[in-house]
């Protein structure tokens, strides 16, 4: 029973130092990004970020930028895509 118990913790604090060590900022998918900060784009930046902030990209925050990103050009026009940076 006690080497269930240490066994428990030594997996409880492996687990918990691999979950807890943070992302290298050079390998994290919004490094990428290329949305310019302007006026014009405010339209843009909001649907962007309704779409950003849903539920589906708590799961999968990669393939969601992605995605919102080209909903965001082709939900908005060309505007976003020649003025802010959205690609389609």
């Amino acid at each position: 029973m006690k080497f269930i118990t240490i066994l428990a913790a030594i997996v409880a604090g492996i687990v918990t130092l691999v979950v807890a060590t943070p992302m290298d900022p050079t390998t994290e998918s919004t490094t990428n990004v290329n949305i310019m900060d302007r006026d014009d784009c405010d339209d843009c930046n909001k649907y962007f970020d309704g779409c950003y902030g849903g539920l589906w990209c708590w799961f999968n925050p990669t393939a969601c930028l992605i995605t919102c990103k080209r909903e965001t050009c082709q939900n908005n026009g060309e505007k976003c895509h020649n003025k802010c940076g959205y690609e389609c």
